[in-house]
């Protein structure tokens, strides 16, 4: 096999014949940070969109930054969040949130089920001493009885609410 050292930018790579070439040896370049220290850093190569390019350049003019750490910051805020502890304790805060609110919406609905109790207590309370009705007051509750299911029914499929001539009712409707 013949083999032979090809030179491509810092990176210096070993050619076998008939194989890909295989990396041996990655130059590092050591840069001067704004604070003197020399850091090592590696040269990378990075194709852009023209429109993606004329971003970056408006940005790192704007604020006065070089293109080279506007990029090193966006990446390293891209890898940060890919961080899967850090993902998972933002989805148990939110998962907190919402169980707080499924807590909430729980109790209110407990609430309403005492209170449609309460009120179903007190009529069958009122109505045993009463005498039994005649067909006529029947019609009519029975009247009544169906104009309060169709309207519940139409506030459930999403329908505007009817005008309350209530001012009690009115006060109620204002928590929702």
């Amino acid at each position: 096999m013949t083999r032979a050292a090809l030179r491509v930018g810092r990176c210096v790579r070993q050619v076998v014949a008939g194989q890909p070439p295989i990396a041996v040896q990655i130059d590092s370049i050591p840069v001067t940070a704004r604070l003197g220290v020399k850091t090592q850093k590696i040269r990378h190569q990075l194709f852009l969109t023209k429109e993606l390019s004329a971003r970056l350049d408006r940005i790192a003019l704007g604020t006065g930054r070089a293109r080279s750490e506007l990029l090193v910051e966006a990446l390293e805020a891209w890898l940060s969040r890919r961080n899967s502890a850090a993902a998972e304790e933002a989805l148990g805060a939110r998962l907190t949130r919402f169980e707080r609110h499924f807590e909430a919406v729980r109790r209110q609905q407990g609430l309403q089920w005492e209170v449609l109790a309460r009120m179903l207590r007190q009529q069958l309370l009122t109505a045993a001493g009463l005498p039994p009705a005649d067909k006529v007051a029947q019609a009519s509750a029975i009247k009544a009885f169906e104009t309060v299911i169709d309207e519940i029914t139409a506030r459930l499929a999403g329908k505007d609410e009817a005008v309350a001539m209530d001012s009690t009712l009115a006060k109620v409707r204002m928590f929702h």
